[in-house]
């Protein structure tokens, strides 16, 4: 039964995440910026200590191709149109590719913005009471209730998360109850506005679910069909 409450992170932002997944993603991007740090560690060592070629410091000294003029006759310098690999001076370079410093931010899968392993936040979900005794909470229809209210929980229930103690409450119970004194009701610490996080539902498949914290706008315009 706590295997799940177990398992749910939060962000400061208010998305869910089943811990082990939002963990593998951020260690997934660690790997690669540490991969890109190597490369970028490489990228000025060879810079460094890289050397002038003695064929790049001879061609350069030559400089364009010298023709002997006849008479009447206008040579044309075509070194910077010509790319041909057995004449020196028309051999073409190839541009050294510029390597950035990588970021060595992390970031939120969802929002895009930087995100830390401290910055999760532990969830507690109160489950319900189980009419069978023996039955698994997966298989209720009602799995969770407010921690203090005991008001079920379902997809159109806008919560809160109170992040001392990871306690779930509904946003009604959070305006009724907790924001006057801002004191939790189970523990009685006190809170602070940065203590209270509005919990993301997910989205229906409506464009115009309300609450969802998402503003679905069509922006492409075309034909509409009407039936008679």
């Amino acid at each position: 039964k706590q295997w799940y409450q177990r398992r749910v992170r939060a962000t400061q932002e208010g998305y869910l995440f089943e811990r082990e997944a939002i963990l593998t993603n951020l260690l997934k991007q660690k790997k690669k910026i540490a991969k890109a740090e190597k490369a970028y560690s490489k990228h000025l060592k060879e810079k460094s200590g890289k050397s002038t070629d003695g064929h790049d410091e001879f061609v350069r000294q030559q400089g364009p191709s010298s023709a002997i003029k006849p008479k009447g006759t206008e040579v044309v310098d075509k070194s910077k149109e010509l790319n041909n690999f057995w004449v020196p001076n028309l051999q073409g370079h190839a541009v050294e590719e510029s390597i950035k410093r990588p970021d060595t931010k992390t970031y939120c899968p969802i929002t895009a913005k930087q995100l830390k392993l401290k910055d999760l936040i532990s969830v507690k979900f109160t489950p319900m009471p189980q009419d069978v005794q023996g039955t698994s909470t997966i298989c209720q229809e009602v799995r969770y209730m407010c921690a203090v209210t005991h008001d079920a929980l379902s997809n159109g229930s806008t919560c809160v998360v109170l992040r001392p103690s990871g306690n779930v409450i509904t946003l009604d119970c959070y305006e009724k109850l907790v924001k006057g004194d801002m004191v939790e009701p189970l523990t009685g610490v006190k809170l602070k506005e940065k203590d209270v996080i509005i919990l993301k539902r997910g989205s229906t498949g409506y464009a115009g679910a309300k609450n969802t914290g998402e503003d679905l706008v069509a922006k492409k315009k075309g034909a509409v069909l009407m039936a008679n």
